[in-house]
C-alpha cells in the first residue's frame, strides 16, 4: 500500500505516514488472485474522500472511459489484442502514451483465449 506522494513506489512497508484527505492510496494485491495456475495481479487506486488535485481526476476519468472501452470491446471471437487496442486509443486520444502488452501479457492472454474459446 502506498499513499499521497508515495503512490508510485508499489510494495511498500508499513509507516507511521498519516493519510490525508484528497490524497491517493494504491493498493497492491499481488498474487492474491489465482487463474488456473496463474497467480494475477489485483491493483486499485482509491482517493481519501474526493480527488484532490485536478491532474489525478483527469487521469481517474481516462482511466475510467478506457475501461469502458475496453468492456465494450469484449465479445466472442474477438481477440485479447483488439480489447488492449480499444482501450489504448482512448488513453491516447486523451493525450497519453499508448501502453503496450508485455511479452507475458500477450502470451496470457493468448493462453485465456485458448482456454475461454
Amino acid at each position: 500500500m502506498a499513499s499521497g506522494d508515495t503512490i508510485t513506489k508499489t510494495h511498500h512497508r508499513a509507516t507511521t505516514r498519516i493519510m490525508r484527505h484528497g490524497e491517493p492510496v494504491f493498493l497492491c494485491f499481488c498474487g492474491m488472485t489465482n487463474f488456473l495456475r496463474f497467480k494475477l495481479r489485483f491493483d486499485r487506486t482509491f482517493w481519501m474522500g474526493e480527488i484532490g488535485d485536478a491532474d489525478q481526476a483527469r487521469v481517474y476519468e481516462v482511466a475510467l472511459a478506457s475501461q469502458s472501452a475496453a468492456l465494450d470491446a469484449l465479445r466472442p471471437g474477438v481477440t485479447a489484442e483488439s480489447v488492449h487496442a480499444a482501450y489504448a486509443e482512448v488513453i491516447q486520444d486523451a493525450g497519453f502514451e499508448s501502453l503496450q502488452l508485455s511479452a507475458f501479457s500477450k502470451t496470457f492472454c493468448r493462453i485465456c483465449e485458448t482456454l475461454l474459446s
